[in-house]
């Protein structure tokens, strides 16, 4: 969110598609979420818009789009979720390729996120 709160998350495998668990995940939120260029589809768009959120994505690479001012500007936003991403990687120890099993990867992946919360909670001002 604008706090840099993690306020949903799902874990699945790499072989699934990523909009796949996207309409679950977010059935309990409403307002902007921002995406990368893999979140594309119109299909999806549309049932996030009847659900009562806005889906902003950047465009790929191969698209011939010109953004307005404010669609750069809301693609800015992106930016904070990327520096949460690297928070919990480097800060937070998140490195998934020193589990040994499963179990492992997990604890390692809620121990990281937890800790980011918590920090998030009490030592932002």
């Amino acid at each position: 969110n604008e706090n840099k709160q993690i306020v949903a998350l799902q874990v699945t495998t790499a072989s699934v598609d990523d909009r796949n668990p996207v309409i679950n995940l977010l059935k309990n939120l409403n307002g902007t979420v921002w995406a990368d260029a893999g979140y594309i589809s119109e299909q999806l768009r549309k049932i996030l818009q009847e659900n009562g959120i806005k889906l902003i994505a950047a465009p790929r690479k191969n698209m011939k789009k010109l953004m307005t001012k404010m669609q750069h500007r809301d693609m800015k936003k992106r930016q904070k979720i990327e520096q949460v991403f690297s928070v919990i990687k480097t800060r937070f120890g998140l490195n998934c390729s020193l589990a040994r099993s499963i179990d492992g990867t997990i604890s390692m992946l809620m121990s990281a996120i937890m800790w980011y919360q918590v920090k998030t909670l009490f030592f932002n001002s």
